[in-house]
């Protein structure tokens, strides 16, 4: 089934809903709590949760989603998600889980993140203070709008490959980071990454 336009899932109830080799063309938004999205070789162009807890999303590895815009408590598990956008206030010192592989994570809120996955792109686009519990981050790039954060790589299950800090934030948190580039100084770090180039790259951040 071809959907040219928008899906909206917008129940009293609790819901579980099941897309069956269908191919959403515009946006699936979910506006109802305690919401159970299954989806079974299909494809979306773009899903959304509008809903304030209990949304999660099931795919098969035959099905895709090309991006996902998060304003709200979710999890998703695809391995197949192109970009996810985290953002707004319903986010805030909530948790998203993700399971499979992404291409691209933008945070723009203060959230709990789990992702049983890797992603090759994560970018800090504003202040906020972040806490990632699980990921293998190929590259974590801090934005300058995104001065003073507090980005906490709080188990060892998280690893960084390349951190490029274009403004001064703190890192905390038993994480590792393999490789920093520290385009400003005034960068801190809790775990010292294995290699540090750019500013205060000789200096020792362990110290007070």
């Amino acid at each position: 089934t071809l959907f040219t336009g928008d899906v909206i899932v917008e129940t009293e109830e609790d819901a579980n809903i099941i897309l069956e080799n269908c191919r959403v063309l515009g946006t699936l938004s979910v506006r109802s709590e305690n919401t159970a999205i299954e989806l079974k070789n299909s494809g979306v162009n773009t899903f959304e949760n509008q809903a304030l807890d209990g949304v999660s999303v099931d795919a098969d590895d035959d099905s895709e989603i090309k991006v996902a815009n998060i304003n709200n408590p979710t999890t998703i598990s695809c391995s197949k998600i192109g970009e996810i956008y985290l953002t707004g206030t319903g986010l805030s010192g909530e948790t998203v889980v993700i399971s499979g592989d992404v291409d691209y994570i933008d945070v723009a809120t203060g959230v709990i993140l789990k992702v049983n996955g890797d992603v090759e792109k994560l970018n800090i686009s504003k202040k906020v203070n972040l806490v990632i519990q699980q990921g293998k981050i190929s590259e974590l790039v801090v934005s300058k709008n995104a001065k003073d954060s507090t980005i906490n790589l709080s188990t060892a299950k998280v690893t960084v490959k390349n951190a490029v800090n274009n403004a001064a934030v703190s890192y905390i948190g038993a994480g590792v980071i393999e490789n920093a580039n520290n385009v400003v100084s005034g960068v801190e770090y809790e775990n010292k990454p294995e290699n540090v180039t750019g500013k205060d790259a000789t200096s020792d951040t362990d110290k007070d």
